[in-house]
C-alpha cells in the first residue's frame, strides 16, 4: 500500500529480493494495479478497490509465475498489503496454492487482535483520517503527504475502512476471508513481524492475525540477534534485516519438495 516492487529489493541489489536470488530462488517482482509500471495510476484515471487486487491482480500474478516456474516449486512473498491479498486470493480458491507462503509485516486490523484499547483507537483514528482524506480527495494522496511514492483510490480506501469499521475482512458481497483462511490446513505459511513495527503490524496484534490464518509467527529484532528492531518497512527495507531473510529463506527451503536449485 502506497509503495510498489521496489520496496522488495531496497537497496537495489542488496535487498530481500536480492537475498533471495543469493540463495538461488527465481524472483519475480510484481506491482499491483494503479502503482509504479503497472497503470493506469489514479491521476491517468485508473480506479480500483481492494476485491480486484483479490480477484484479478493477484490470480493474474500467480498465473504468470506458474509459467515462469515451469513446474518448479512456487511461493509468494508478500509485505503487508501483498500479504493478505495473496492470502485471501489462495484461501478463497482465486488461484491455486503455492508451495508456500512468506508474509513479512502482514496484518489486518481487527478489534479482537488488538489487546490495548488505547491502540485500537489509534488505528480507528489513522483509518478514519485516512478515509476522510479519501472521500474529500477522491484518493488518498500519498506522494503530497510524504507518506508514500503511490496514491491509493478513494474505493480501496473504503474497503478499508469497511473492514475496520465492522470488523469483517470480507468482500462486500460477504465472502469472509478470515474464515477462509481458516480452511488452509497444514499449507506452509510464515509471518515474520519487527519488534519494532508501532501501528501498522505490531507484534501484539500481527501475532494474533497470523495465528487466526494458520501462520507459524516470529518476530524479528534484538531477541532474535538483530543489531535493531525492524519497524513496518524496515524488515524488507534494512540490509540490517538480512539475517532475518536467511532464516525466512531457510525455512521455506525445508518446506519446499526438491533440491534446493529447483525453487521458483
Amino acid at each position: 500500500m502506497m509503495a510498489d516492487r521496489r520496496s522488495l529489493d531496497r537497496p537495489a541489489g542488496a535487498g530481500l529480493a536480492s537475498a533471495l536470488v543469493e540463495a538461488g530462488v527465481e524472483v519475480l517482482l510484481a506491482d499491483f494495479r494503479g502503482h509504479g509500471a503497472s497503470g493506469p495510476r489514479w491521476e491517468e484515471g485508473g480506479r480500483w478497490g481492494y476485491e480486484e487486487l483479490v480477484e484479478r491482480d493477484l490470480p493474474a500474478l500467480v498465473e504468470a509465475a506458474t509459467r515462469q516456474a515451469a513446474g518448479r516449486p512456487l511461493w509468494i512473498a508478500g509485505h503487508s498489503l501483498g500479504g493478505h491479498v495473496a492470502l485471501a486470493a489462495v484461501a478463497t480458491g482465486r488461484c491455486p496454492a503455492p508451495a508456500g507462503m512468506l508474509l513479512f509485516a502482514v496484518n489486518m486490523w481487527h478489534r479482537p487482535h488488538e489487546p490495548r484499547r488505547w491502540r485500537w483507537a489509534l488505528k480507528l483514528g489513522a483509518m478514519a483520517f485516512m478515509f476522510g482524506v479519501a472521500w474529500i480527495f477522491g484518493r488518498f494522496p500519498a506522494r503530497r503527504l510524504r507518506v508514500g511514492p503511490q496514491d491509493e483510490d478513494l474505493r480501496y480506501v473504503a474497503d478499508l475502512w469497511r473492514y475496520v469499521r465492522t470488523g469483517r475482512w470480507a468482500s462486500a458481497a460477504g465472502e469472509d476471508y478470515l474464515a477462509a483462511c481458516t480452511k488452509l490446513g497444514a499449507w506452509p505459511r510464515l509471518s515474520i513481524l519487527g519488534a519494532g513495527d508501532r501501528l501498522y503490524a505490531h507484534p501484539a496484534g500481527a501475532a494474533r492475525f497470523a495465528e487466526a490464518v494458520g501462520a507459524e509467527v516470529v518476530i524479528e529484532g534484538l531477541e532474535t540477534g538483530l543489531s535493531f528492531e525492524p519497524g513496518h518497512m524496515g524488515l524488507v527495507t534494512d540490509p540490517r534485516a538480512a539475517p532475518a531473510w536467511a532464516r525466512a529463506i531457510a525455512w521455506m527451503r525445508a518446506r519446499t519438495p526438491g533440491a534446493p536449485d529447483e525453487l521458483g
